[in-house]
C-alpha cells in the first residue's frame, strides 16, 4: 500500500509540474516564451497554489521543489516561504520522523546557515540528525547533510572538524563516489584540515575528491570548482603561488 501511495503522489507531482511549464507555452499564456525565469517562478508558486488546495501531500512536494528553485536562483526569501511550508505539510502528512520530512527540514537548514542564522539551522539540523539515528539507523545517507550543516554553523573549528570527520565516513560507507554531496564534505574535511596546518592529511583528501569529481560529467561538473579553489588554498599555504594560479 505504501508503495503505491508513494507512486500515485510522485504521478500527481509529474502531473502538477507539466502543467506548471504550461505557463511558459505562449499559445496557453501569451508571452509565456519571453517570461524570465523569475517571473516563470513566481506564476508557478501562484498556480500550484491554487491548484492544490486540499492537496497536503502533493503541495508539499511541489512546493519543496520550487523552493530548491527559488534557493538556487539565489531568491531567499522565497525559499524560505517555500521550504518552511513544504516542511509544516510534510510533517502534516507523513510524519516528523518520514525521510521526505527529514529531507526538507535539512534543505531548510542549510539555507538558514546560508544566511548565517546559526542557533536556527543548529536547531534544525541536530533535530532532523536525532531523527535519523533513531528511526533509519547510524549509516543513513541523509546523516552526511545533517552533519554537514552542523559543521558548518559549529561554534568551534575542532567541533566542525569532528562532525565533517563523521559527515565522510558515513559518505563513504552509504554513497556512490561519484555523488557531489561526497565529494563536497571530502573537500570540506580538506579545508578543516588546511586550517589547522595539516596540509599532508588535507592534500591526500583533496587528492580523492578531485578523483571522485573527474567522473562526473568528465570533471566538469561545478562541483569540481571548489574542489580546485581549496587545491589553490593548499598551494598558497604551502608558498607555491604558480600551482596556485594554474
Amino acid at each position: 500500500a505504501r508503495v503505491t501511495m508513494e507512486s500515485d503522489r510522485a504521478a500527481a507531482v509529474e502531473r502538477v509540474l507539466i502543467d506548471l511549464f504550461q505557463t511558459a507555452n505562449p499559445e496557453i499564456v501569451p508571452g509565456g516564451d519571453r517570461q524570465t525565469i523569475a517571473e516563470f517562478l513566481v506564476r508557478a508558486d501562484d498556480r500550484a497554489r491554487t491548484a492544490l488546495r486540499g492537496q497536503p501531500a502533493i503541495a508539499a512536494r511541489v512546493q519543496h521543489a520550487l523552493g530548491l528553485a527559488h534557493g538556487a536562483r539565489s531568491d531567499h526569501a522565497s525559499a524560505r516561504t517555500l521550504l518552511t511550508s513544504a516542511l509544516d505539510l510534510h510533517r502534516a502528512t507523513d510524519g516528523p520522523d518520514a525521510i521526505d520530512t527529514l529531507t526538507v527540514q535539512l534543505d531548510l537548514a542549510e539555507l538558514l546557515s546560508w544566511l548565517h542564522e546559526a542557533r536556527a539551522a543548529e536547531a534544525l539540523a541536530a533535530d532532523a540528525d536525532a531523527r535519523l539515528v533513531r528511526h533509519h539507523g547510524t549509516l543513513h545517507a541523509l546523516r552526511g547533510t545533517a552533519l554537514q550543516v552542523r559543521a558548518a554553523v559549529a561554534d568551534s573549528p575542532a567541533l566542525a572538524r569532528r562532525q565533517l570527520e563523521e559527515a565522510v565516513r558515513i559518505s563513504r560507507a552509504s554513497v556512490a563516489v561519484d555523488d557531489p554531496r561526497r565529494i563536497r564534505r571530502v573537500s570540506a574535511l580538506a579545508a578543516a584540515r588546511l586550517r589547522e596546518g595539516r596540509h599532508a592529511e588535507a592534500e591526500a583528501l583533496l587528492d580523492e575528491a578531485l578523483r571522485d569529481a573527474a567522473r562526473v560529467n568528465g570533471g566538469r561538473a561545478p562541483v569540481t570548482i571548489g574542489v580546485l579553489t581549496n587545491r589553490a588554498a593548499l598551494d598558497m599555504a604551502r608558498g607555491d603561488a604558480r600551482a596556485a594560479e594554474a
